[in-house]
């Protein structure tokens, strides 16, 4: 009888996961361990891509990826928040932007670009996130 209900538990945990996280929000790096992330928020951002351009003489970082709502309604896209990493890994400098449209409909995906004039020396790789994203309540990419 307990096993059963040990397993039952277990199946629950696994099939209700999103209302799991969005109650307890510290779980969500459990499942991400198990190989079960949960995007609670239900917007993905992929493909992103960062470019070092030259305009004059100064050197500008254009960033750009996609915003995707994966939610079967329309719904409103926080800001992101954009961090240029070091070789160990560090944050070097962040900033945040809006997304092209504030409001996504069901299955929508746009692009967005951002700039940064004059980026520092020696970014390993750009990490894109929801700025009010907490743990297990957004999606992020990072791009090399």
């Amino acid at each position: 009888m307990a096993i059963a209900a040990t397993c039952l538990g277990l199946m629950a945990a696994l099939g209700e996961r999103q209302t799991i996280v969005r109650m307890l929000p510290d779980t969500a790096p459990i499942y991400a361990m198990i190989g079960l992330p949960v995007n609670v928020r239900e917007l993905a951002i992929r493909n992103v891509k960062g470019t070092l351009v030259e305009e004059g003489s100064r050197h500008v970082l254009a960033v750009l990826g996609e915003i995707a709502n994966l939610r079967a309604a329309a719904q409103e896209v926080p800001e992101m928040r954009i961090a240029l990493r070091g070789p160990d890994g560090r944050e070097m400098y962040t900033w945040t932007a809006r997304a092209p449209k504030s409001k996504l409909n069901a299955g929508e995906t746009v692009v967005f670009r951002t700039r940064l004039a004059a980026p520092p020396e020696g970014i390993r790789d750009i990490l894109v996130r929801f700025a009010e994203a907490r743990s297990g309540n957004g999606s992020e990419k990072a791009a090399k």
